[in-house]
């Protein structure tokens, strides 16, 4: 993979993306703007979101938006998983598929009918294929928004107010995407965690140099701060020497080490260790997540070693998702590409036409699993957190995970439930646990909590990868 392409990328990604949402936030918000009349209800969510934070937050947010729907893409474009390709052309054409289809008058399923009057003349616009090329975008997020609700959120909103507006040309950004995510390059899911550290590089340069001059480091710039992607190594070195050896030290037989690079065996036998019945009873938890690294290399340990204990193959990414996998992240961004790569993880398992049949044919979040599963599909299931204490009883870690915070003044905030998950909404059950989190907390044993500012505390923990 070569990485210093996509670095380049990436970056001047960023600076196109927020130099076009810029100059479209500028003319959606002039007094005369059609959108005024065409999206009221848009635009008064746009005013909401400034008001609540401020333009250059909203043009970030959008920025970001646009630029992870557009990798995921591209990456199920490549592998297969799309149908036909939104963002890349077929084989010898140069528009992307989805659009090359509507011109030959076949319309994605449930499309609005508005594409078809576009392309054919019924509607007159000074650039019709782009126009049509927007709404079919919108309409394929959307699609997707149900298998996968935590990177497609459902566009109806100053979201596709703000979509950049160059997306066809030889110069746009989607042009220089297939250009960096060659289909060599996404043949690993990885390359979504590197683009994402590379996307915000630039923000934690500004950030460090900004405290160089005592500028605070505020709550909406720590993700940019302190996100450090764990290169391969690290990653299968500490997955090995904890799963892996927790596995070995149960099933002695076992030929796991056989592929641990990384391994190191203990030195005497060792008598003293977590006893596993089945591979249903593993727990692991990433509190750090990030983009998933950690999580989707377990993913790869946990499938051996249900293959190794006989469990069937098209049963093992529903039984993972469901029983094994844990993760908290601050960052909202972050935590949604670390979900899209496990359900990437388990549809490269599963092959490509049983993973879109179960995109098809579910009702739901694609990674939901659980009692009366249809594969891995089912209700509200997976990448749902419970409340504090149950998720840490269920690790074998209360003392990690329950944690209280309160507003800096020593008072309890219980009135609303800021534990959000992703691909469902928050239980009933989360009623009153506020779960905060930051990256070099200050532990205060006496009150059980960790301390950090206010600003800070307000800050939801992301929860995903599994109910205890």
């Amino acid at each position: 993979m070569d990485t210093n392409a996509l670095k380049k990328f990436a970056q001047s990604a960023r600076n196109l993306l927020l130099g076009q949402v810029t100059a479209k936030l500028a003319l959606v918000l002039d007094p005369a703007s059609p959108a005024r009349r065409e999206h009221p209800e848009a635009i008064k969510k746009l005013d909401a979101a400034i008001a609540n934070t401020s333009k250059t937050q909203v043009i970030e947010q959008v920025a970001y938006t646009w630029f992870n729907r557009f990798t995921a893409l591209r990456f199920m474009d490549v592998n297969g998983y799309t149908n036909p390709r939104v963002v890349s052309p077929a084989d010898g054409q140069t528009r992307p598929e989805i659009l090359a289809e509507a011109m030959a008058h076949n319309l994605p399923e449930g499309a609005p009918a508005s594409i078809a009057a576009l392309l054919d003349g019924r509607t007159p616009s000074n650039d019709p294929q782009a126009e049509a090329y927007r709404l079919l975008l919108v309409h394929a997020c959307n699609v997707w928004h149900g298998p996968m609700p935590f990177l497609f959120e459902q566009i109806d909103d100053y979201t596709e107010l703000l979509m950049p507006e160059d997306l066809l040309s030889p110069s746009s950004i989607l042009a220089e995407l297939r250009r960096a995510m060659t289909d060599d390059a996404c043949k690993d899911v990885e390359i979504i965690g590197w683009l994402y550290q590379f996307y915000i590089s630039e923000k934690k340069d500004q950030v460090f140099a900004g405290l160089k001059k005592n500028i605070k480091i505020t709550a909406e710039n720590i993700p940019a701060a302190t996100q450090l992607f764990t290169p391969h190594w690290i990653v299968r070195y500490r997955v090995e020497n904890s799963l892996g050896r927790q596995w070995l030290l149960n099933r002695p037989a076992s030929k796991l080490a056989a592929q641990m690079d990384y391994y190191i065996a203990p030195e005497e036998p060792e008598t003293d260790f977590l006893r596993i019945d089945r591979p249903e009873d593993i727990r692991i938890c990433d509190p750090a997540a990030g983009s998933g690294h950690m999580l989707t290399y377990a993913f790869d340990l946990l499938h051996a070693i249900y293959e190794e204990e006989g469990y069937e193959p098209t049963e093992i990414p529903a039984l993972i998702l469901t029983h094994n996998l844990h993760g908290v992240e601050i960052d909202d961004r972050a935590g949604a590409l670390a979900a899209f790569a496990l359900v990437m993880k388990a549809a490269a398992k599963l092959g490509r036409r049983r993973f879109l049949r179960m995109a098809e044919d579910g009702s739901g979040d694609i990674l939901a699993g659980g009692e009366n599963t249809k594969g891995l599909v089912a209700r509200e299931k997976l990448l749902t957190g419970g409340r504090a204490g149950d998720i840490a009883k269920a690790l074998k870690a209360e003392d990690v995970m329950n944690m209280r915070a309160d507003d800096g003044k020593g008072t309890r905030q219980s009135s609303t439930c800021s534990f959000r998950c992703i691909g469902a909404p928050p239980c009933a059950g989360h009623a009153g646990h506020s779960i905060y989190r930051s990256r070099t907390p200050s532990r205060t044993r006496s009150s059980d909590r960790f301390d950090m500012p206010a600003d800070i505390q307000r800050r939801p923990w992301r929860s995903f990868c599994g109910p205890p």
